[in-house]
């Protein structure tokens, strides 16, 4: 692992056990979660509509959420990517399948 691959995981850690990340993420699924306000909102709008583009209309909607959610997920999942990198890194052996040295 390169030292700017750790600067990363340590800066993102850090980010992550801190105060602004906690009030962040539960801001976003207030508006963005399953019972989300903006989320609730933006799906009675497209499902009250009488016309055909309604249901794109939710799935537009569904998307968006989708994608916010995976935004939030995404820095749990690079540090978890870099830690995995480090330790196949520092363990070299269990690379192969086979067996210690195979």
């Amino acid at each position: 692992m390169s030292l700017e691959q750790q600067a990363d995981r340590e800066e993102l850690e850090a980010g992550l056990a801190g105060p602004f990340w906690q009030i962040y993420q539960a801001h976003v699924l207030d508006e963005w979660g399953d019972s989300g306000q903006r989320f609730i909102l933006a799906t009675k709008k497209a499902a009250s509509q009488q016309d055909h583009e309604a249901l794109e209309q939710l799935r537009q909607v569904w998307f968006a959420q989708e994608q916010i959610l995976r935004l939030l997920r995404w820095p749990a999942e690079r540090v978890s990517q870099l830690k995995q990198a480090e330790q196949r890194q520092a363990d070299p052996e269990s690379l192969s399948r086979r067996g210690p040295g195979l």
